[in-house]
């Protein structure tokens, strides 16, 4: 079913204007620093100022929106189910998993522990069989394999173990390589790949304005094969951002537009999709805060500036700073992805399964949050309007005094005009107390083990699975040189 957005908005269009032409101010006075000399030279060649000593770029405004020119407006991202294909463009939204904590929560005792290769398949596992996920992103970095080759495992885990499209890391150009290999495997061959990619690739820029060495490497490695490519900058209001959110937008636009430059370069066309998920620092403490009204407020601002651009947005809801699944957490996510989502942000990913400022997973959370999702889903799809919902002729039937119980109108659209939870208690009271008494956190344990147990993902072939094991085998070989 198609959810699309454009429902709501905190920026006019003047003020995105004005975003626009203070960000085309930073770019070609401040400039950016690119510390990827073939990325440097690109841009020299193309017509920036470039001060070669300093690594410091000047963008003037036609290359910039150039870039945007060149930046496909809509994007193809598949699952190995066909099923699970996300058509990416102007305010349709999708809702996908969060990702990146080193840590998992213990369900019984609340404690965190560090997070395992096996918490990364059994959430992917989990997510693959949860109804209002789209996508997925690993929901954790395990601390149990080599973390220089990270990426590799990460990638095999989610090749093997969902269906849906998924978000993963590369780690310079030789792990670009090695993942895309791995996807082409599934894919069947690199041709495939880039009609039916599998696979999006975060790389996130360096705040304040800087494009360290290896992602940029990473990102002209990956355009040079049309990947999709997310350029995600993470600036924080108050440290490496303005304080201000207006000037977080200038700045954060800045970082994005001018790596889209840089992939629109190396390989004109390359599937670029806009990434920018700040959030603010606590000046009373010094830390990040991600709850927050302002992390709403700038997902719904970036989604306008990305649909003002015409490119295709990862965007962020769903992030709480509680430590534990409670009403916090539920009342913090709730609010953004509504906002979120009714703006039209793409790719809505953290809208599941996080934790903690996004360094803690927990399985059970990611059952609440399916749930929280279904529910902002069913207000985004709306009241359909016609000549069968407005029922005229079955009220003229039943008439005053009678009922519509027995009416098969009520049978026939009753699951797709209301919310039908399977999470949320809806009992009476007695009802309630007979079955146990059960909290949602309780009941959000049992869903996640009768998920595990029953839930299956269509196996690779075992030739492609061997194949996946010797790149990882040989990369492991590479760094342990």
């Amino acid at each position: 079913m198609e959810y699309k957005g454009g429902r709501f908005s905190v920026l006019t269009q003047d003020q995105l204007y004005d975003i626009h032409m203070a960000t085309l101010e930073v770019l070609e006075k401040t400039g950016v620093l690119v510390k990827e000399k073939n990325a440097l030279n690109l841009l020299k060649d193309a017509g920036a100022t470039v001060d070669e000593e300093n690594q410091r770029a000047y963008i003037p405004q036609y290359l910039v929106e150039e870039a945007i020119q060149k930046t496909p407006k809509t994007i193809k991202l598949c699952g190995r189910d066909p099923k699970n294909n996300l058509r990416v463009e102007g305010n349709r939204s999708y809702f996908g998993l969060g990702g990146s904590g080193i840590y998992m929560l213990d369900p019984d005792t609340l404690e965190r522990r560090t997070a395992t290769k096996q918490d990364l398949i059994d959430s992917t596992r989990l997510a693959d069989s949860l109804e209002n996920i789209d996508f997925l992103m690993g929901l954790i970095i395990p601390q149990d394999i080599d973390q220089t080759i990270w990426d590799r495992y990460s990638a095999e885990v989610k090749l093997k173990n969902t269906m849906k499209h998924c978000f993963t890391g590369a780690l310079g150009e030789d792990g670009a390589r090695d993942v895309l290999k791995m996807a082409s495997l599934v894919a069947g061959g690199e041709e495939e790949l880039v009609k039916s990619p599998l696979f999006s690739f975060i790389l996130c820029t360096v705040s304040p304005l800087t494009h360290d060495e290896r992602n940029t490497e990473t990102a002209m490695e990956l355009a040079r094969h049309k990947a999709p490519i997310i350029f995600a900058c993470e600036s924080i209001c108050g440290g490496t951002a303005p304080i201000s959110l207006a000037g977080t937008l200038v700045l954060q636009n800045a970082e994005v537009l001018s790596a889209t430059l840089i992939a629109q370069l190396t390989n004109p066309g390359t599937p670029v999709i806009y990434g920018a998920v700040s959030s603010p620092m606590d000046m009373r403490n010094g830390s990040i805060v991600m709850g927050v009204p302002e992390v709403a407020l700038m997902g719904v601002a970036v989604s306008q500036l990305a649909q003002y651009y015409g490119i295709p947005l990862y965007s962020m809801a769903g992030i709480t700073d509680s430590k534990v699944p409670d009403a916090q957490a539920s009342y913090e996510k709730a609010l953004q992805q509504v906002l979120v989502g009714f703006t039209g942000g793409n790719l809505i990913h953290n809208a599941a399964g996080m934790l903690d400022k996004m360094i803690t997973g927990s399985l059970e959370q990611m059952v609440i949050d399916n749930e929280i999702i279904g529910m902002v889903k069913r207000i985004m799809r709306g009241i359909e309007v016609n000549t069968d919902t407005l029922a005229a002729d079955v009220i003229d039937k039943v008439g005053p005094g009678g009922h519509f119980l027995g009416e098969k109108h009520t049978r026939r659209l009753y699951r797709s005009e209301h919310d039908l939870s399977v999470l949320s208690d809806r009992l009476t009271r007695e009802a309630w107390e007979k079955a146990g008494r059960k909290d949602v956190l309780v009941r959000a344990k049992e869903m996640v083990k009768q998920k595990l147990e029953n839930h299956q993902v269509e196996p690779l072939d075992a030739d492609v699975s061997k194949e996946m094991d010797r790149i990882i085998l040989e990369a492991k070989a590479r760094y342990s040189q």
